[in-house]
This record gives structure tokens, sequence and C-alpha cells, in this order.
């Protein structure tokens, strides 16, 4: 017995064949890239230069241009038509590089800002109490309150040392180049 198994026509198979191509994300992606007008034929520049010579294209021209540039609506075809068609050349001329309106470091004078803000010493002494209060009068031996600590030594803030420090400016140690802001 000789069975060779044979495809069959698609009009007498039972299942459908897969047509991918009439798919609607493929029909999208195919009306994505392909014309949607005839080419305009006004060309909107008036100006003949060695960069542009737009004027002197023939009606014919972008005709022929056109169809071949949506010659396939595929994308990847249409991008590599644009790079055989355009010439890259290095730039002919350098300007200058300068820090027009630009700030550096060394300018930049900031604001003075202090360590810590000064804490009223009525809170203070009511830290101290509930500090007391709830891990006894050993508190200053608990690792996890060495905050409360540094805070209750700092030095008490007077009226006649509370500006001591506001005029002082921190100077830069080195100058940091080509920062700007």
């Amino acid at each position: 017995m000789d069975n060779v198994i044979q495809e069959t026509n698609p009009q007498l198979s039972r299942k459908r064949t897969q047509q991918k191509e009439n798919w609607k994300c493929n029909t999208m992606e195919k009306e994505r890239y392909a014309p949607k007008e005839p080419p305009n034929l006004r060309i909107p520049c008036n100006h003949y230069t060695k960069a542009y010579r737009c004027t002197s294209l023939s009606h014919a021209d972008i005709i022929a241009f056109n169809r071949r540039f949506y010659k396939k609506p595929d994308k990847i075809y249409q991008d590599n038509f644009i790079i055989t068609h355009t010439k890259v050349c290095s730039t002919k001329r350098h300007r200058p590089i300068n820090n027009h309106g630009k700030k550096t470091v060394s300018v930049i004078n900031p604001d003075v800002v202090k360590l810590y803000a000064d804490v009223k010493q009525e809170k203070l002494v009511d830290v101290t109490k509930l500090l007391i209060k709830y891990f006894g009068e050993n508190w200053e031996e608990h690792i996890n309150l060495l905050y409360f600590k540094q805070v209750l030594s700092r030095p008490k803030p007077s009226s006649a040392h509370a500006h001591e420090h506001d005029d002082e400016q921190c100077e830069f140690t080195e100058e940091l180049p080509a920062i700007f802001v």
C-alpha cells in the first residue's frame, strides 16, 4: 500500500489556511507605509542655492521619486531608500564654544545653611524628662538613643552668640573645572 499524503486544495479542505496578509495588524502596517495622497507637485520653497536646488526638480522627477519610495509598503525598504539617496558631509565651519550665560562653581555664591536647627530650651527639658521616664536615669547608655544624646549635648544658643557664624562663607579648597548649572 502506497499511502502518500498530499496537500489538498484550500477550497476542498475543512480547515482554513492562515492568510496572514489579511490580518488586521498586517493590513494596518501596509497602510501605514503606503502613500496617503499623491505627491505635492507645487514646490513650497523658492530658493536656488548650492545646498537646495528644489526649483530644478521637474514634476516627472517628483512623481518618479515618490513611486520608487512607496514601491514597497515596508519601513525597512523605505529607510534604506532614504539612506541611499542622502549624502553625509562633515561640517565645514566650527563655531567657537563659549560659556555665555552659564555659571561655573566659582561664580555661584551659595547661601550659608546651618548644620542643625536651634531647639528651644523648653523642648529640650521636655525631651529629657520623657527619656528619663521611659528609659530610666541611665538612658544615655542605650545605643539606640545616641541621636538624643547628641542633640541634648549641643551648646545652648544664647542671644549673644546665636548669630556668631552667620556671616561666614564656605571656601572651595580647589576649583572644579567644567561644572555648569
